[in-house]
């Protein structure tokens, strides 16, 4: 019999029932007894159930980033991931960044459920950004994902020669396979 003070579950018809609204990892001691006409039979034995941890989303699958106006703008895309646990959607993350920056840096825009791409804007020209984009669920925001596909056209360095005044810099320009000096 349960203790008094357990949680009473009434009103089923059939033989099952979800209970919901239970907290996750814990474990649950559950009676049944059948009703018929205002009268209870006697309880079942104890039955000792233990809820499953469910874990945050699935990171989003097929994530681009895309340069848009001249490569100051970028747009990410990304495709709904498969959620092993069942939890809806509610939103993505999409954060983003200076590379080579603190991660504390990361500028973070939220988007709803069924929105699967962002305009990423006011980005400062010849700046290399580093991206990202997690789901969000009712638990929370899952790991992030970083994208694919965003060209790498080149790396443009600026450095100063050791004992040289603040204003001679060597500029050295690397991409499609060419090296260029100025």
């Amino acid at each position: 019999e349960p203790p008094s003070g357990a949680s009473t579950v009434s009103g089923i018809a059939g033989t099952s029932t979800t209970l919901s609204g239970l907290t996750q990892g814990t474990v649950y001691y559950i009676w049944v007894a059948a009703v018929s006409s205002d009268v209870q039979g006697p309880y079942s034995a104890r039955v000792l159930q233990t809820t499953f941890e469910v874990s945050d989303a699935s990171a989003p699958i097929n994530v681009t980033a895309s340069p848009l106006s001249g490569q100051v703008d970028i747009r990410v895309s990304w495709t709904a991931p498969t959620l092993p646990t069942g939890l809806p959607i509610t939103g993505y993350s999409i954060q983003y960044k200076i590379r080579n920056t603190p991660d504390s840096t990361y500028e973070t825009v939220t988007v709803e459920d069924g929105i699967t791409q962002k305009d990423i804007t006011g980005l400062e020209s010849s700046t290399q950004y580093r991206i990202r984009v997690a789901t969000i669920t009712g638990l929370g925001t899952g790991p992030y994902c970083f994208p694919t596909g965003l060209p790498i056209t080149g790396y443009s360095i600026q450095y100063k020669i050791r004992g040289m005044s603040d204003s001679t810099y060597l500029n050295v320009t690397v991409g499609a396979g060419t090296t260029q000096r100025d």
